[in-house]
């Protein structure tokens, strides 16, 4: 009896008893239930992933807030804060001597204004020019002042200082205040935030 079997035979013996399951290749994750035929496979579902929850981003968010200029802006030099300080209490002076003839709210507003800018967004680096810069240009714009103002001390360049130095001590509480905001908002900025 020949074991050689014909084609004939064959296909008669699959279509009695079914096409024959495909072995399973390594590495293949999907499975084969009984009774399906070869080309229809059911994926096994891998295990769920674990969802790490960061708890830490809210908190470098809001030390990268602190440590970082506002959002939008490009952060201040020294010679970036020396020219906001100069230019805001200059312009307050400019409004004074217009308005009043001496210096009045224009300058403070505008020295307050200027103080906390710059404390906000001066770079990390250069954080003393924030706190130094404030009384500075406040002189610089009582000093304007003085030199357009009438002089009741003295005449020329005399008169000019001595009615600065006058002014100045007037307004020393606004002075200490522009200095003090700026101070603040410095240190608030260059405190890390604890975990």
């Amino acid at each position: 009896m020949s074991q050689h079997r014909s084609p004939e035979h064959g296909a008669e013996e699959e279509e009695r008893w079914g096409p024959r399951p495909a072995p399973a290749r390594p590495g293949d994750s999907r499975v084969r239930r009984p009774g399906d035929g070869p080309a229809r496979l059911v994926k096994r579902s891998g295990p769920a992933r674990p969802v790490s929850a960061n708890h830490s981003a809210p908190r470098q968010h809001a030390r990268a807030s602190l440590s970082r200029p506002l959002t939008g802006s490009m952060p201040l030099t020294a010679f970036g804060v020396s020219f906001v300080l100069l230019g805001t209490c200059l312009a307050g002076a400019a409004l004074d001597l217009l308005l009043v003839g001496t210096a009045a709210w224009c300058l403070i507003g505008l020295f307050l204004a200027g103080s906390a800018y710059a404390a906000l967004h001066v770079r990390r680096s250069d954080w003393y020019s924030a706190v130094v810069g404030p009384p500075l240009a406040f002189a610089c714009g009582l000093l304007l002042i003085a030199t357009f103002s009438p002089h009741d001390l003295a005449t020329g360049l005399t008169g000019t200082i001595a009615t600065m130095l006058e002014l100045l001590a007037y307004k020393a509480r606004t002075v200490f205040l522009g200095t003090a905001l700026a101070l603040f908002i410095t240190l608030m900025r260059r405190l890390p935030v604890r975990k």
